[in-house]
């Protein structure tokens, strides 16, 4: 069974049924004779819309009744939750956030474009390297495949494109990094490095961000999105000045921004937390990320970290899902949403930047 997850704007969660599926259960009900007359609508004072909510709901599928009936106590669990934390603002909205790039990578629509730069660690103003992952989905070949039972074959069957790769600039070839920050420029794991010349480098780069805000809307997506977004200006990509995060309407053409940092402090439940890629991809169980600080590696599990939240379960129940039973416990049996990390979590901790 297939239900929405809602966010009120106090920030507690509502399962939800759409009108439709309201509707079309008064329908059945009535044509196989199991009521005498179409059942009325309920009272609106059960109805939710866009203005009552942080966001669209994102979908959530059940299979069982026992897995329902679980997910009915989470939401319960979580709404008691909520309380503990509604002094932390910024917590309440990194977890809305989160929801909404939940919600909107299952429509399945636009353009997914992990990025990373990285720059001479003697002067910032000099960038060495450019890195892209991204995901997108087009339609599948016509008669590749025979329609499932129940499926409609109607329906557009959409295949996901992975597309990715590393660039770096000739004229910069001698300004190699490696006293401060690692030194992995010729250790791109992912295919082959580009070399080009720094006019076609920044040419590149404005092609690739147009060419895919227009054909649809394009999530630009950092880890740490600061010093990103400083080097796009730097380099005069069109329309940087616009970018904003998801909003709470389906988003149209243009540029939006999804920061991993900001979806892994909301899963942890602490928004004063600022975990790094390496860090957040261990933690996520996210493997083989072997050669950090090349700007490709780190795009790739940049879009690698998004897809791990993204595909998962709503927020509360993805937590548990990956740490049973760590979050702090608050007053009595009653558990708040930050976890608490063991010291194997955190174990073989490799911060040289």
């Amino acid at each position: 069974m297939e239900v929405f997850m809602a966010i009120v704007h106090n920030g507690e969660s509502r399962l939800c049924f759409s009108l439709k599926q309201v509707s079309y259960a008064r329908y059945w009900l009535h044509a196989y004779g199991l009521t005498s007359e179409p059942l009325p609508l309920p009272s609106s004072h059960y109805l939710l819309t866009l203005s009552d909510l942080r966001g669209p709901p994102s979908p959530v599928t059940y299979k069982t009744v026992a897995e329902l009936r679980n997910a009915l106590k989470d939401v319960g669990k979580h709404n008691k939750r909520v309380k503990t934390f509604a002094g932390d603002f910024a917590l309440g909205e990194l977890r809305t956030v989160f929801e909404r790039v939940r919600s909107v990578w299952g429509e399945h629509r636009g353009t997914w474009m992990a990025i990373d730069f990285e720059g001479w660690e003697m002067d910032h103003t000099i960038i060495t390297e450019f890195g892209w992952s991204l995901v997108r989905w087009e339609p599948e070949e016509v008669g590749a495949a025979e329609p499932k039972e129940g499926e409609n074959p109607e329906e557009v069957k959409l295949k996901e494109v992975r597309e990715e790769g590393h660039w770096t600039v000739k004229e910069y070839a001698a300004y190699r990094n490696g006293k401060y920050i690692k030194d992995n420029r010729d250790r791109y794991d992912f295919g082959n490095t580009e070399v080009m010349p720094k006019t076609v480098f920044k040419r590149r780069i404005g092609e690739l961000i147009t060419k895919y805000a227009a054909e649809g809307p394009l999530y630009l997506i950092f880890h740490d999105r600061h010093g990103d977004v400083k080097y796009l200006h730097q380099l005069e990509v069109p329309d940087i000045g616009d970018l904003s995060s998801i909003p709470n309407k389906p988003p149209g053409p243009g540029l939006y921004c999804v920061d991993t940092k900001d979806m892994f402090s909301a899963l942890e439940g602490n928004s004063h937390q600022q975990r790094g890629l390496e860090r957040a991809c261990l933690l996520l169980k996210i493997y083989g990320f072997k050669h950090p600080h090349n700007a490709g590696n780190d795009a790739h599990f940049t879009m690698e970290a998004l897809r791990a939240m993204a595909t998962g379960k709503p927020l509360d129940s993805q937590r548990e899902e990956r740490w049973p039973n760590q979050t702090e416990v608050l007053f009595g049996q009653q558990r708040g949403v930050k976890v608490e990390w063991t010291e194997r979590d955190l174990d073989s901790d490799d911060e040289f930047y």
